[in-house]
């Protein structure tokens, strides 16, 4: 029940002005952030070992409040080289799953807004995104890796732009465990969310990525986009895999059905620009 925000952003804070940078474990609980927490350049915050489903009050974890109906919002913005393993998320004023369309948030994660404020470098591992509306924006951060991520976010799994050096995304699986298919906030889901949503990447490595139940599993949309994907796993999704425009992407090894009569699993503009293996 007790506000942290400020108490987090001290470490943090302290960290970064104290050696330049370095680890802050945060030990065991629950966490509540009521706005915006800088992770500010070269810090780390370390959380739990393990992040599950079944009982996440177990695990290290942060009760948001930040950036409710307020969506180009962050709940962490992240800085240069900064990074966070070991946590949960959970929106408690979020709706149930018996609502018909959930409340709109800002990102609980997110890096730069504009093209002048490189991020590079971002690190994201070992983080459960319960019910956010939408987990992870990547903008302006070369050289990102972001593994081990599970969770339901509503609106947009993981949306990366303007990254313009190699980049890595690793097991990543985005479902939607929170609600069945006869609940009002699984059709909405179904008939809004996109799992991934990549647009200028200049080489993005994709290992082992998953989607379950979303409108779009992956869509990619830029002339200058450039992915080799390795194991794709996409189900019970209106369009799996749709491309409006790349440079070069190649999927290799997967598993793609949308579960919607006359609705292919591979889909793109018409005429595409690029080349798609």
């Amino acid at each position: 029940s007790t506000d942290d925000t400020a108490a987090i952003q001290a470490a943090i804070d302290a960290v970064h002005s104290g050696d330049g940078g370095g680890t802050i474990i945060v030990p065991h609980g629950q966490y509540k952030v009521s706005s915006t927490i800088t992770v500010r350049d070269y810090v780390r915050l370390v959380g739990g070992s393990a992040v599950g489903a079944g009982d996440y009050s177990r695990s290290c974890g942060f009760r948001v409040y930040t950036g409710r109906s307020a969506a180009n919002t962050y709940a962490f913005d992240m800085k240069e080289g900064a990074g966070m393993a070991g946590f949960h998320f959970w929106y408690p004023e979020q709706v149930t799953n018996i609502q018909t369309s959930p409340v709109v948030y800002g990102w609980t994660i997110g890096t730069s807004t504009a093209t002048t404020d490189e991020r590079d470098s971002i690190y994201l591992a070992d983080l459960f995104f319960l019910n956010s509306y939408a987990a992870i924006r990547l903008y302006n951060c070369p050289r990102f890796i972001v593994e081990r991520i599970y969770g339901q976010p509503f609106s947009t799994g993981i949306y990366a732009d303007y990254c313009l050096s190699p980049c890595t995304l690793r097991d990543i699986r985005f479902d939607t465990f929170y609600t069945v298919s006869t609940d009002n906030l699984y059709v909405w889901i179904h008939t809004n969310g996109r799992a991934f949503d990549i647009r200028q990447v200049r080489g993005l490595f994709g290992y082992n990525l998953q989607a379950n139940g979303y409108k779009e599993g992956f869509y990619l949309n830029h002339a200058n986009l450039r992915v080799d994907a390795f194991g794709v796993d996409v189900q019970a999704t209106t369009y799996p895999f749709h491309v409006e425009a790349c440079d070069d992407v190649g999927a290799h090894g997967g598993y793609l059905t949308s579960g919607e009569t006359g609705v292919a699993g591979i889909t793109c503009a018409n005429p595409l620009t690029g080349y798609l293996g």
